[in-house]
């Protein structure tokens, strides 16, 4: 089983944006040095009953990490939330929880992650546009530049 958002995000895009798929990005779930996860290549959603979680607040794939998590069968107990993925990060780090969040996103030194499967959870990231709008030289040139660099290498592992 796979999920991700319809689209190019959870609830797709409004119709009068136009999105230009650069590479898909897997989720994964941090946690502190010496936990038991970091033994693994990955984890499972079933493995991680019983885990303590530091929710961020404004993580888009929230409802589709929730369906998979009850999916398998686990209980998490939710221990803290923050709109700051940093503060989320930092008391992952310091053994408070874990955490789930995009491969890419920027990370606190030392917080260890591995990839979720079973199911694997991933997003698209896209370039978006205003559909019809006639763009400005700057705008015209960085979407040219991003729309020529190579994103093959954007696949998390």
């Amino acid at each position: 089983m796979h999920l991700k958002g319809r689209g190019q995000q959870p609830d797709g895009f409004d119709e009068r944006l136009r999105a230009s798929l650069l590479y898909p990005e897997r989720f994964v779930v941090g946690f502190a040095p010496g936990h038991r996860f970091e033994a693994n290549d990955n984890v499972a959603f079933a493995d991680v009953d019983g885990e303590k979680y530091l929710i961020r607040v404004n993580c888009e794939f929230f409802e589709q990490l929730k369906a998979a998590r009850i999916g398998s069968g686990s209980e998490l107990t939710y221990a803290y939330q923050s709109e700051r993925e940093d503060w989320i990060q930092v008391m992952a780090l310091a053994g408070l929880g874990i955490c789930f969040m995009p491969a890419f996103s920027p990370m606190v030194p030392g917080l260890v992650t591995r990839p979720i499967v079973e199911p694997e959870i991933t997003r698209q990231v896209s370039l978006v546009t205003v559909a019809g709008r006639p763009h400005s030289p700057a705008v015209a040139s960085f979407v040219k530049a991003v729309k020529s660099f190579s994103w093959s290498g954007g696949q998390a592992a």
